[in-house]
C-alpha cells in the first residue's frame, strides 16, 4: 500500500465518519483515564492524611487538657488540706493559754498561709491554662469536623462524577460502535492498523497533513492528486489516511 493510494474505494462521508470515530476514540480514552484516576481515590488521600494529622493533634491536645485538669485537682486537694490545717491551728490558738505553744502555732500558720497563697496562685494560673488549652482543643475539633465534611463532600462529588463519566463512556462506546459498523471493513482495517502507531487519519490542509503536521513536498502532492477522488489516499510521511 503506497502513499498515493491503496486502490480502496471510499466515500467522503465515510472518511468524515472515520475522523469522528478517531475523535470519539480519543475522547473515550481521556474519559476512561479520568474514570480510572477518580476511581483510585488518589485525590482523596491528601484530605484523609490531613484529617489523620489533625486527629493526632486532637489526641495530643486532649491529653494535655486532661493532664492540666488532673494537676488542678491535685492542687485543689492540697489547698483544701492547707485551709483545714489553718482552721485547725486557728482553733488551737484560740484555745491555748501557753505563750510558747501559741507562738509555735502562729509560726506554722504563717508558713501555711504562705503555702496557701502559692497554691491559690498556681490554681488560678492552671484554671486560665485549662481555658486556653480547652479552647485550642475545641478549635482543633472544629477544624477536624470541617475537614471531615470536606472529605464527605469530595466523596459525594466523586460518586456523582463517576456516574457521569460512566454514562459518557457508555454513550461514546455506543457511538463508536455505530461509526465502526458504518465503515467499510477494508478501510477500517487500515484505520485500526495505523491507530496502533499514532494518529490514523487527518485532513489535508493545503500541503500539510493533519495527522502528523508535516508539510508535503510538491512531488508528493502531485502524486496525491493523481489518486482518484473515490479511493483511499495516505500520507507519504506517516501513512495516515488523508481526507482531501
Amino acid at each position: 500500500m503506497g502513499f498515493r493510494g491503496d486502490a480502496v474505494k471510499v466515500e467522503s462521508v465515510q472518511l468524515e465518519a472515520l475522523i469522528e470515530l478517531f475523535d470519539k476514540q480519543t475522547e473515550l480514552k481521556k474519559i476512561r483515564s479520568e474514570h480510572e484516576v477518580l476511581s483510585s481515590g488518589a485525590h482523596l488521600i491528601q484530605k484523609q492524611d490531613d484529617i489523620l494529622a489533625v486527629a493526632q493533634e486532637v489526641s495530643a491536645q486532649r491529653s494535655k487538657v486532661e493532664d492540666i485538669e488532673r494537676e488542678t485537682k491535685r492542687v485543689a486537694g492540697d489547698l483544701e488540706l492547707v485551709e483545714k490545717r489553718i482552721e485547725k491551728d486557728l482553733a488551737l490558738v484560740n484555745q491555748s493559754t501557753n505563750p510558747k505553744d501559741i507562738q509555735g502555732i502562729q509560726h506554722e500558720m504563717e508558713t501555711l498561709t504562705k503555702r496557701k497563697d502559692e497554691l491559690e496562685t498556681i490554681e488560678l494560673e492552671m484554671m486560665e491554662s485549662i481555658d486556653d488549652e480547652t479552647s485550642k482543643l475545641e478549635q482543633l475539633l472544629e477544624h477536624k469536623r470541617v475537614l471531615e465534611n470536606e472529605l464527605d463532600s469530595a466523596k459525594a462529588a466523586s460518586k456523582s462524577d463517576l456516574a457521569s463519566l460512566e454514562g459518557a463512556i457508555l454513550e461514546l462506546e455506543d457511538k463508536i460502535g455505530k461509526l465502526r459498523a458504518s465503515a467499510p471493513e477494508d478501510v477500517l482495517a487500515i484505520f485500526d492498523q495505523r491507530a496502533l502507531r499514532g494518529v490514523p487519519i487527518g485532513k489535508l490542509l493545503k500541503s500539510t497533513c493533519g495527522a502528523c503536521n508535516m508539510s508535503l513536498t510538491s512531488t508528493a502532492l502531485n502524486d496525491l492528486h493523481k489518486v482518484p477522488g473515490d479511493e483511499l489516499a495516505r500520507c507519504p510521511e506517516c501513512t495516515a489516511i488523508l481526507v482531501r
